[in-house]
């Protein structure tokens, strides 16, 4: 997946900011994937995000009349 960089201005105290993006993911396997937020070089958190697969069963069409 390529990375999406922001520029965000930190005014002090306890100010910060929201970053929100979409996202089209593809996921082939089943399992736990990071999303790692960095602050320049330093690694600053890890999100997870645990995909799983469910197979849906659908009840057959009735007949046309």
């Amino acid at each position: 997946m390529d990375e999406l960089t922001v520029t965000v201005h930190f005014e002090g105290e306890e100010k910060g900011h929201n970053v929100i993006t979409r996202m089209a993911l593809t996921f082939e396997h089943e399992g736990l994937y990071w999303f790692k937020v960095y602050l320049g070089e330093e690694l600053l958190t890890a999100i997870p995000l645990r995909v799983r697969y469910n197979r849906i069963v659908t009840a057959p069409s009735p007949p046309a009349t």
